[in-house]
């Protein structure tokens, strides 16, 4: 768990960066620089073999991809009640 919150440091200072459009290539680079920090810290915490970092790797990728639609499907859902109702109802 370690491992993934340092390696994705880079990504979350990177979102201060996209703020500005004509600088978001700044955050894309950060945001590879984080992935290869991801990849070559499994060898440093893990030690596994060298088949075994590829699917650590794209386990932990996989993981992260549906942890980050899944919390914004709720974030969404909890946004829209509050934002939604005070509207009031069009007609």
């Amino acid at each position: 768990m370690q491992l993934v919150a340092y390696s994705f440091t880079p990504m979350w200072v990177a979102g201060i960066f996209n703020i500005f459009p004509s600088i978001r290539i700044i955050a894309s680079l950060l945001g590879i620089y984080g992935l290869v920090l991801l990849y070559q810290g499994f060898e440093f915490t893990m030690k596994p073999s060298k088949d075994n970092t590829i699917g650590y790797y794209l386990a932990t990728l996989g993981i992260l991809i549906v942890s980050f639609f899944l919390l914004s499907f709720i974030m969404a859902l909890i946004l829209g009640a509050i934002i939604t109702p005070s509207f009031g109802p069009r007609f």
